[in-house]
């Protein structure tokens, strides 16, 4: 899915990528404009329309790129797993959504400026 996105005059903008989607998030691209383009520091927050599940919240935006978000997982007792007592490393799992949009949140992107995102769902 893609979306671009145009800020506000106040350097803000709220878009969803249609359609609903289920699955897991794969990973999420930014595309920096050409011309135009947000202002360096653009700070864009994923979740997921509905059920406002976490998905990435990416700060300091300045070129194109792309992240795999993940969630840490955890036991039957909702205790954080780790790989092994000795580790601080968490054990991480795909984001899944289901049946829902994906919304974005951006700020600080300059006024009336643009960018493109590409999400992977799968």
């Amino acid at each position: 899915m893609t979306a671009t996105v145009t800020t506000d005059g106040d350097g803000a903008a709220t878009a969803y990528f249609s359609p609903t989607q289920s699955g897991y998030i794969r990973g999420i691209r930014y595309v920096k404009a050409g011309s135009g383009s947000y202002s360096d520091g653009v700070q864009a927050i994923f979740t997921g329309e509905t059920s406002g599940i976490a998905i990435l919240t990416w700060a300091a935006m300045n070129a194109s790129a792309t992240q795999c978000p993940q969630m840490a997982t955890c036991d039957i007792s909702a205790t954080a797993e780790w790989y092994n007592d000795e580790s601080d490393e968490a054990v991480n799992a795909p984001i899944p959504i289901s049946g829902e949009r994906i919304k974005v949140v951006l700020s600080s992107g300059g006024a009336t400026k643009t960018g493109a995102f590409h999400v992977w769902v799968g």
